[in-house]
């Protein structure tokens, strides 16, 4: 009797942290390589961020747009490849054509259980297809300075990075 609560608490248990990463699944938008970068956009259902304001988005939003930006082999910029790219000032424009809609704003920083990354919560306009637009400027836009002497100094930082894809929202929840 004993095993069989034990095995039923581990079954619940399990299938509890299957929804739970169910519902914050990764959807794929776009993936590029630029300026020694591998810059991609996903989109999750809204997630719980803290601190709790604007900057963020709300709790209950639509989707948590996020921008991964992480060095290629051989970066220009000194980063090792795969290395998260810090300070980078990342902003998003949503739009849905055939509409009005628009959401604009500035993708902070943010880290989860995948690592480092630009995003935050924005609401959308119902189901439908939206078109993505994410910049990128270089650290230097938040004073993260480069060596540039002959023995240690890097490339000079790449000029704004404007990225564009169209994704499909099926509706919160799905």
């Amino acid at each position: 009797m004993r095993l069989t609560l034990v095995k039923t608490a581990y079954v619940a248990a399990a299938a509890l942290m299957l929804s739970g990463a169910a519902g914050a699944a990764e959807r794929p938008i776009g993936e590029v390589e630029k300026g020694g970068m591998k810059i991609s956009a996903v989109y999750h259902q809204g997630i719980v961020v803290e601190p709790k304001n604007e900057l963020y988005g709300p709790d209950n939003a639509d989707i948590y747009l996020q921008a991964d930006v992480h060095a290629l082999k051989n970066n220009p910029n000194g980063f090792g490849k795969g290395e998260w790219l810090p300070y980078v000032t990342a902003s998003y424009v949503v739009t849905k054509p055939g509409s009005d809609f628009k959401a604009a704003g500035p993708l902070p920083p943010m880290t989860s259980v995948t690592g480092p990354h630009y995003g935050r919560n924005i609401n959308l306009a119902g189901p439908g297809t939206y078109h993505v637009t994410i910049t990128l400027k270089a650290p230097v836009h938040n004073n993260f300075y480069r060596h540039t002497d002959k023995e240690t100094g890097v490339s000079q930082w790449w000029d704004p990075i404007t990225q564009e894809w169209d994704f499909k929202f099926e509706g919160a929840g799905k």
